[in-house]
């Protein structure tokens, strides 16, 4: 298999979306609060804290301009893009450790809080809908829920939640509500930043794809916003198929490995 498009970091490095992950990886390690997030994103921002090789280099125009805001010393949770133009994928990017955080809480604690981690840098309610389906979804592959079923759940999960407070933008989610996602070719996949494009990308390719190498190089072979979709669409099959299923090579080659390890170790203690 080929692989080509915008995948352009070396090899072993991370985007600076994950890179702000890891920033609120870090802060559920030191006991959660939005405060301690915010901070993450300022100093990944101003000293290059969490990226592979202390510089940041590949921000989002959104994001960029929202810890700008946190910078200037805004209330973190309105300094997210309220606007339909700033709905890129930023902050379902680095959603996925409140899967695991917030595992245990009852359904409106989970929405309560991915909202508030996804208005730090993206406030319209099409991103806060993307992430809570998101979380929602990988809490269910966390649960061992097979594909199908997983989806299935959310769905119903979405429906019985956020029908109401979300009602004007489901219709933006309806190839995923509805479960066309599945059925759909790759070629009417969009591999976009626009956070619609990328979370029916993930789901597209998470359902077509068998282990997790597969699924990162489906990814990748979309072309388009690659390292952000194989980066999303990797943490759910990372979880799926395990990780004896990752390549040992790839592995092996990560910037930082062993600083990783420490951070994902202590995040595992205190989520379990």
């Amino acid at each position: 298999m080929r692989a080509y498009g915008t995948y352009h970091q070396p090899f072993g490095t991370w985007s600076d979306d994950t890179s702000l992950m890891i920033c609120l990886v870090d802060a559920i390690n030191r006991g959660y609060s939005v405060k301690k997030v915010a901070d993450n994103f300022v100093d990944f921002y101003e000293k290059g804290y969490f990226t592979p090789y202390g510089e940041v280099f590949d921000v989002g125009n959104s994001t960029r301009d929202s810890i700008i805001k946190i910078c200037a010393g805004n209330n973190p949770t309105d300094c997210g893009g309220k606007t339909e133009i700033d709905n890129g994928n930023g902050s379902l990017m680095r959603i996925l450790p409140i899967a695991f955080y917030g595992e245990k809480l009852n359904g409106q604690e989970l929405i309560e809080l991915t909202e508030e981690v996804s208005s730090l840098t993206h406030q319209h309610n099409r991103s806060k809908l993307a992430c809570i389906f998101f979380v929602e979804f990988v809490v269910q592959i966390i649960g061992g829920y097979k594909k199908e079923e997983a989806l299935d759940r959310t769905i119903a999960f979405i429906n019985q939640n956020c029908s109401e407070a979300y009602s004007d933008e489901l219709r933006n989610f309806n190839k995923i509500l509805s479960k066309q996602i599945i059925n759909l070719v790759e070629d009417e996949i969009k591999s976009t930043g626009y956070v619609i494009d990328t979370l029916e990308a993930v789901l597209w390719i998470f359902f077509h794809a068998d282990g997790y190498r597969e699924t990162i190089l489906k990814a990748i072979n979309l072309g388009g916003d690659t390292d952000t979709i194989a980066a999303i669409v990797g943490g759910i099959a990372g979880i799926y198929y395990g990780l004896n299923d990752i390549p040992k090579a790839w592995i092996q080659s990560i910037a930082k490995k062993e600083e990783l390890f420490r951070i994902f170790e202590r995040f595992c203690i205190v989520t379990n």
